[in-house]
């Protein structure tokens, strides 16, 4: 090999490891670098609806059935076991019972207004408004129902052929709670990716369009 080829091989390895190291400063980029501003914007406002729907679902489909009157201003926090003529009372305390009884009035209209704010949901000016809204609701309203578990999870076995209906109490607490702690999540995730998103062409993307021609420029 002459000394010309040796130069000529040198500089194609040397062309090869340039590229190779493109290529990975390329992929690293595109993995690093945020999802379109629209489409970040659009789940968003999808968490916040979720928000509100999962909400809804968890008082009103879940723990509503351990009150009488759930939706008016005689909510009562009665879960008790009826047996044909028989009705066990659950032992919770009175002031207990009043307290969340208070505070299902208090969320009954939290969720009331909560519903009416969904109209203009979307719109960006109202976006940051919403998202706050949303998140202290979802606190609120997962508040409430911690308030919940701990007294359904006082009850204690009244006889063992009641023992799967308060079983069922505590599962339903559970999943209304499930319920919250996955819309609260899904919603600080993707309010950050919101929040770091750009919005329009920049540093970001131009750096992966850099980084993109050099690839091709050693190809």
């Amino acid at each position: 090999m002459t000394l010309e080829q040796t130069d000529v091989l040198a500089d194609l390895n040397k062309a090869r490891a340039s590229l190779n190291q493109a290529l990975v400063e390329l992929a690293s980029i595109r993995q690093s670098s945020p999802s379109s501003f629209e489409s970040i914007y659009e789940t968003h406002v999808a968490n916040i609806r979720d928000a509100f729907v999962k909400s809804d679902d968890a008082i009103r489909n879940n723990v509503d059935s351990f009150f009488s009157h759930p939706r008016d201003f005689n909510a009562q926090f009665n879960p008790i076991i009826i047996d044909g003529d028989s009705v066990y009372y659950n032992g919770i305390p009175d002031f207990v019972r009043s307290n969340i009884a208070s505070q299902r009035i208090v969320i009954e209209k939290l969720l009331t207004d909560w519903g009416k704010s969904q109209v203009d949901l979307g719109q960006g000016e109202k976006l940051e408004q919403s998202s706050t809204l949303a998140l202290n609701n979802l606190k609120m309203v997962g508040n409430f129902l911690d308030s919940i578990a701990l007294a359904i999870n006082s009850i204690e076995s009244i006889d063992f052929q009641y023992d799967t209906t308060i079983q069922g109490y505590k599962d339903a607490v559970t999943s209304a709670r499930n319920q919250i702690n996955t819309a609260l999540s899904s919603m600080l995730i993707s309010k950050e990716k919101l929040d770091k998103a750009p919005t329009k062409i920049g540093s970001n993307y131009d750096d992966i369009l850099i980084e993109e021609a050099k690839v091709e420029s050693l190809q």
